[in-house]
């Protein structure tokens, strides 16, 4: 975009030529260091000027420094400086190309509501300038089409943190159901060993037990004592009767 420059100095020589004959001679230095697109050093020249001045005047040195640093693509720094030429003088043509630059400087950063405030500051002070009319339409296309990008981004951002939450959720559902069957695995594996080692302890307590005499209870071995006392009477008994019947057949041989 092309911004507008200002040349202001060899009107106000004759009434400040004592005072400021060093200025303007700055200021030629400054402004043909810019036509020659020596940017960089015209911007040390009018940052000198803008020192050896009273504010009244410095508008000038203001006004394209503004420029100096625009040329050189420093937009932010630009629209600082055509804001604080704006403040510098009552002059409203000054005035609506200062805020005219700015929104030039805006636009070039690609802050297009930023450059639509300084395009409508620079109409209403000169509502003739058909220029600022149309970088004001051009920016306001430009800053409605830059909402409509920033708000599909926003959406767009959204939808992967849904999906990126949607995909975490997976994961950790996947884990859990993982380490469940995993915790499954490791009790079944548990109980295996468990029921192994009672199936190696009871067949360790059988075999002990074969070696061991079995246990009776109190009441069977009195029963038992009986039986063998029955027993041995009858044994008596017979062993009596026999010997009679002994005794009695070698009488009778006699």
């Amino acid at each position: 975009m092309k911004t507008k420059f200002l040349i202001i100095g060899v009107l106000l020589l004759s009434a400040f030529f004592t005072k400021g004959q060093e200025y303007n001679r700055t200021i030629s230095k400054a402004n043909k260091l810019f036509e020659e697109s020596k940017f960089g050093e015209s911007e040390i020249a009018l940052r000198s000027a803008l020192e050896k001045t009273e504010e009244e005047k410095a508008i000038e040195a203001q006004f394209n420094l503004g420029n100096a640093l625009y040329r050189q693509e420093r937009y932010e720094e630009a629209a600082e400086a055509f804001e604080l030429a704006a403040k510098m003088t009552e002059q409203e043509e000054i005035k609506s190309q200062a805020f005219y630059n700015q929104g030039n400087a805006f636009a070039s950063s690609e802050k297009f509501k930023e450059a639509v405030e300084s395009y409508k500051n620079s109409l209403r002070l000169n509502p003739k300038d058909e220029e600022a009319r149309y970088n004001l339409q051009k920016s306001m296309r430009a800053a409605e089409q830059q909402q409509q990008q920033q708000q599909q981004q926003d959406q767009n951002k959204d939808q992967e943190n849904k999906d990126d939450k949607k995909d975490q959720d997976q994961n950790q559902d996947q884990k859990n159901n993982q380490d469940q069957k995993d915790q499954e695995k490791d009790e079944n594996s548990d109980d295996q060993k468990d029921q192994k080692n009672k199936d190696q302890q009871d067949k360790k307590d059988q075999k002990n037990q074969e070696g061991k005499p079995r246990e009776i209870s109190k009441e069977d071995a009195e029963r038992l004592m009986k039986m063998l006392d029955r027993k041995e009477e009858e044994l008596a008994k017979k062993m009596q009767k026999k010997k009679s019947n002994s005794s009695s057949k070698k009488e009778k041989d006699w």
